[in-house]
């Protein structure tokens, strides 16, 4: 059987924390295992594994969005959010992981007030292509200055829909 791998790789929001260690709370009913893990450049991550799902999912959620714009610059970080899945140094296929994830599952990115939400879904069997190519966004994306008005023309006709 297939197992679920839920991933949320939590930038800046600190979970429940006893004792040094986050405190999970957890339903007597729910059946799903959990695990916290700090990696070594401070991103904390927290696991859970459903036995019973058939797809993998992963969210990374970065304390960061509209409030934190410069005044002279509105719109920024939901342009940051649009660019950074455009392409990278180790993927440079323009909306590569688009193809990728459209074919295996499926993306949704949203850019609040106070963060940036990433997460996307995939057969459990693409998840270490899924990853590699996602954490590639904040490892080395392109952010290439020819895409910014095609990006801004998207966020634009977002606004407008």
């Amino acid at each position: 059987m297939l197992r679920r791998i839920f991933l949320f790789l939590i930038a800046s929001f600190p979970l429940c924390m006893a004792n040094a260690s986050p405190y999970i709370l957890k339903s007597s009913h729910d059946f799903r295992e959990y695990e916290y893990v700090e990696l070594e450049n401070g991103l904390q991550v927290l696991l859970c594994s459903d036995p019973f799902a058939e797809m993998a999912s992963v969210s990374l959620v970065v304390a960061a969005g509209s409030r934190q714009e410069p005044e002279n610059a509105p719109g920024l970080a939901h342009l940051l959010e649009h660019l950074l899945s455009r392409a990278s140094t180790k993927y440079p296929d323009d909306y590569g992981f688009f193809r990728f994830i459209n074919s295996v599952g499926r993306y949704r990115a949203t850019t609040r007030s106070s963060f940036t939400s990433y997460s996307f879904s995939l057969k459990s069997f693409y998840l270490k292509e899924g990853l590699d190519r996602f954490s590639q966004f904040f490892i080395a994306p392109l952010l290439l200055g020819s895409d910014i008005e095609e990006e801004w023309y998207a966020i634009h006709a977002e606004y407008t829909a």
